[in-house]
């Protein structure tokens, strides 16, 4: 059972292929780029609006 909040792609399981520890690095050192993006993000345009 797959929930469908499941973030791109992870849900399906890579086309059911096995889900390897390496894989789950690669996804969590993946997110943490995309939050630390927003992060970003988010302090440039509170600087631009101050």
């Amino acid at each position: 059972m797959h929930l469908p909040i499941d973030a791109g792609g992870r849900g399906s399981r890579l086309g059911h292929r096995p889900f390897s520890v390496s894989a789950a690095v690669g996804f969590i050192a993946l997110s943490g780029v995309a939050v630390l993006n927003g992060l970003v993000l988010l302090n440039h345009i509170r600087a631009l609006v101050a």
